[in-house]
């Protein structure tokens, strides 16, 4: 009895071990993947904010969601109309988040201003590694430089 807990027991390690194996390989190769991008990537796509100080009524949301991905280059458009926040996505080869904002200004009589990141959150880069000397940040950090 005693052997072939053993053998179940080691069984049971083997496994493990070996997924947990699995999964490490496959956390380091995304990793990597998503860390070494082309750098002259030619469709690069770029998410840009509007805020809106007078929130319009859901039929004019709509409306201007509407206006906006029928703009070269914008891909996809969300409006949340409680909070009067539009978001759209573009291609930085056809489109600049002045040129879309200039262009919606001028269809209408809207209330609005492009919503900018302050240079101080903008010089901490990606908001999920909140923290460089963070555990988290330390492994993609390692990662990434392999």
């Amino acid at each position: 009895m005693p052997q072939m807990k053993k053998s179940i027991i080691q069984k049971g390690l083997l496994i493990f071990g070996g997924t947990l194996g699995a999964l490490l390989i496959v956390l380091i190769i995304h990793i990597y993947s998503a860390t070494h991008q082309p750098k002259n990537h030619l469709d690069q796509v770029q998410l840009s904010r509007i805020d809106f100080s007078e929130k319009p009524d859901s039929l004019e949301a709509m409306r201007i969601s509407r206006f906006v991905r029928g703009l070269q280059g914008v891909q996809s458009t969300y409006f949340n109309i409680p909070d009067g926040v539009f978001v759209y996505t573009y291609s930085i080869k056809d489109q600049s988040s002045t040129q879309v904002f200039d262009q919606l200004m001028a269809s209408g009589p809207y209330k609005a201003h492009r919503f900018m990141v302050d240079p101080e959150t903008a010089k901490t880069g990606c908001p999920i590694i909140d923290d460089q000397d963070s555990f988290r940040s330390r492994i993609v950090t390692l990662i990434s430089k392999l």
